[in-house]
């Protein structure tokens, strides 16, 4: 039986770009990197998520280099600041309606806590939008 390392989703999507599109055709990746961990908005209520976003997110450089080593060329990199809830209120209930999967490996208790920590902020930031970074990869 043969071991090989786990590959990550970027991995997956160079070979699939490469299998369907035409010589000099456009790609585009949509990601989370590690670069931006600390400016997602759930971060700060929930520090134990940090570990887990370090191990499970690639870094730029990473997706750049597997993307290139499947033949493609790096042709640009943005950072699009996405808004995920119009406030702090539907933000907390986005969360704790527990579709996140980084935030369901947390224990029960600091999920918990920081569904609570959410919570209070909202009644603070009243109607401020909650927004994240996306990286957006394009390949040629």
């Amino acid at each position: 039986m043969h071991n090989a390392p786990p590959r990550m989703p970027a991995a997956d999507d160079a070979d699939a770009s490469r299998l369907v599109l035409r010589d000099g055709s456009v790609t585009f990746l949509r990601a989370g990197t590690r670069e931006h961990i600390a400016l997602y908005p759930y971060v700060e209520f929930f520090p134990g998520s940090v570990p887990i976003l370090e191990d499970c997110l690639p870094s730029a450089t990473f997706v750049r280099t597997v993307f290139e080593s499947a033949g493609f060329s790096s042709v640009n990199l943005n950072v699009v600041i996405q808004e995920i809830a119009a406030d702090y209120v539907e933000y907390a209930e986005k969360l704790a309606a527990g579709g996140d999967s980084v935030l369901a490996q947390l224990p029960e208790s600091d999920f918990h806590s920081g569904i609570q920590a959410v919570r209070a902020h909202a009644a603070r930031a009243g109607d401020q939008s909650v927004s994240e970074p996306i990286d957006v990869f394009v390949f040629r």
